[in-house]
């Protein structure tokens, strides 16, 4: 294929391709920085403490994955 093939509208296309999909990608970027840092300043609720720490309980559904496991 010689260079007077190649159509000037495919390199065209390609080329606006590669800008936009690069000018996409920053303004996603910035857009997820600028979400992530309005949840920084806001205000958070204390975390509950229980009165009695629980600790491990075997609930049904880890006795059955025990169950399950044995060989």
């Amino acid at each position: 294929m010689s260079k007077q093939d190649v159509r000037p509208g495919r390199r065209s296309f390609l080329r606006k391709t590669a800008l936009f999909g690069g000018a996409a990608a920053a303004v996603s970027s910035v857009a997820a920085v600028a979400m992530s840092d309005q949840g920084a300043h806001a205000p958070q609720a204390a975390p509950e403490v229980d009165a009695q720490p629980r600790g491990y309980e075997a609930t049904p559904h880890v006795l059955k994955y025990y169950d399950k496991a044995r060989f």
